[in-house]
């Protein structure tokens, strides 16, 4: 039987995301060890996320918000998956996430049908870039990304 891909095998993965001009400077990681990610039990997913322009422009950058699709599988294939979990921010025009401010995020996976095998994250990632430094006008850019992440038995 092939090993399932888990991309948080190591404890934690980073990755550079493009948005745009943007790129987006990503880190997962969870406070519960790989051993006790099962089917059952809440499953927090950590996310903390920065932002620069490629170009070394100086606009601010705003995370407005970040949405996550699950896929479970089963040996047998696709399994039923809880509901999307969603941020958006509470203030306008987001979060500030412009180098060394960031955002960071629990998502707390819910539990999902026993003989899951493995858990896909799709993230969805919107943001708020000035058009211009100190402009009142945004550009709105996006960027995805996708864990795979094993389920202990």
């Amino acid at each position: 039987m092939a090993e399932l891909q888990n991309d948080l095998a190591n404890g934690s993965t980073k990755r550079q995301l493009p948005a745009g001009g943007v790129q987006l400077s990503v880190t997962y990681f969870s406070t519960l060890s790989m051993a006790q990610w099962t089917a059952q039990g809440t499953k927090p997913l950590s996310i903390v996320v920065t932002g620069a322009f490629a170009d070394g422009s100086k606009q601010d950058i705003f995370l407005n918000r970040v949405r996550a699709d699950l896929d479970v599988r089963g040996v047998d294939g696709p399994i039923a998956a809880p509901a999307p979990l969603s941020d958006k921010a509470d203030v306008t025009p987001g979060y500030l996430i412009n180098r060394p401010a960031s955002y960071s995020q629990v998502f707390n996976l819910p539990s999902i049908p026993a003989g899951a095998e493995s858990v896909t994250v799709h993230l969805t990632y919107e943001l708020l870039a000035q058009s211009a430094p100190k402009s009142k006008r945004y550009i709105k850019q996006s960027a995805s990304d996708t864990l795979v992440i094993a389920l202990a038995r």
